[in-house]
């Protein structure tokens, strides 16, 4: 079956998006201004991967993962809000998930 072929962001789950993040290169020259704390990121976006796959597969959230939900959803709408600069995520050749760099 062909499809439609889409960026690789497209099929990125929150541990490659932590991954991306959090490498030295893209971590020091792009995300550190936003985040400030790259612990608080993997922490974060570990928590969020857990949700999201009991979302994915049509689990009941309890409710104290709506709740660190609003709180994470609001502390990156912060983040993001708070950030100097404009961030481009962009594949290298080969759409390689583990080396896309941040510019």
């Amino acid at each position: 079956m062909e499809g439609k072929q889409h960026p690789a962001h497209f099929y990125m789950s929150f541990a490659d998006y932590s991954r991306v993040i959090s490498k030295r290169d893209n971590w020091r020259e792009s995300f550190e201004v936003v985040f400030r704390d790259v612990e608080w990121v993997r922490v974060v976006f570990k928590e969020l991967e857990h949700t999201r796959n009991d979302v994915a597969h049509n689990r009941d959230l309890s409710e104290r993962q709506l709740q660190l939900l609003r709180i994470y959803c609001a502390d990156l709408c912060r983040a993001a809000a708070g950030a100097p600069l404009k961030i481009k995520v962009l594949p290298v050749p080969g759409h390689d998930i583990a080396n896309i760099a941040a510019v």
